[in-house]
């Protein structure tokens, strides 16, 4: 599945830019802060209303994993 921006959390959002713009430099910085950030989603996770899901699976596939594919294909700079 593809994943908007608005579908993502607005710390994930806020992390997104600053990684982008420079604000957040080097890896300890960049790992400290993806860590609080993903604090702050597990915090805000609401169990889905199907009880038929599994939590694990939905935080995992629909919250966790478009994060950090956001954040590693769009905000961040890549190795050469």
């Amino acid at each position: 599945t593809t994943t908007t921006h608005e579908n993502l959390h607005p710390a994930v959002l806020s992390l997104g830019l600053q990684y982008a713009d420079g604000t957040i430099r080097g890896a300890n910085s960049r790992c400290t802060s993806m860590l609080q950030t993903f604090q702050t989603v597990i915090e805000d996770y609401t169990f889905p209303t199907d009880q038929k899901k599994d939590y694990r699976q939905d935080l995992e596939n629909r919250i966790l994993k478009p994060s950090f594919t956001y954040w590693t294909t769009q905000c961040r700079v890549h190795s050469v």
